[in-house]
């Protein structure tokens, strides 16, 4: 779930430019009349970092509230015709007054990751990792563990 209609998806490439062919980001609607089609139309080309790490995907301003939307996030290797994607769902929902207010109240980027964690809006816990220069600190593993991750996939 998230809080925002432009949301920011993460993804850990492990492989340089030299073995990604193309990173590719789709959005669809994955409920209602207007299911499978695309929300965004091509999918995104995510551009391919020189060095193994993370890659972001912003969206624009187009989640529309209480709408369940799939995504899926595809590298296609060099050389070869092998893909690996990664698949999910995102609901944007608004924050409830008593969420607003507890992150209003935190006092750290590690502080409204955990919050955000905590009441579902995994989505949203990353970037404000991010935002607080967290990303590779112990807080980043804590968000993973409260989301019910044991470790960091490798």
């Amino acid at each position: 779930m998230t809080a925002t209609k432009a949301p920011v998806f993460y993804f850990y490439v492990p492989d340089d430019s030299a073995n990604v062919a193309s990173l590719e980001f789709r959005l669809d609607y994955a409920s209602g009349p207007k299911r499978g089609s695309g929300v965004i139309n091509p999918p995104l080309n995510v551009p391919i970092a020189k060095t193994p790490g993370m890659v972001k995907v912003q969206l624009p301003e187009l989640l529309e509230k209480d709408t369940t939307y799939s995504w899926a996030f595809t590298l296609r290797c060099q050389g070869t015709r092998e893909t690996v994607t990664f698949k999910g769902l995102v609901m944007h929902k608004g924050l409830e007054d008593a969420i607003a207010s507890q992150l209003a109240k935190a006092s750290s980027a590690q502080d409204k990751a955990a919050i955000y964690a905590q009441t579902g809006f995994d989505l949203d816990a990353m970037p404000a990792l991010v935002e607080g220069g967290q990303l590779q600190t112990k807080g980043f593993e804590e968000m993973l563990v409260e989301s019910g991750f044991e470790k960091p996939i490798d």
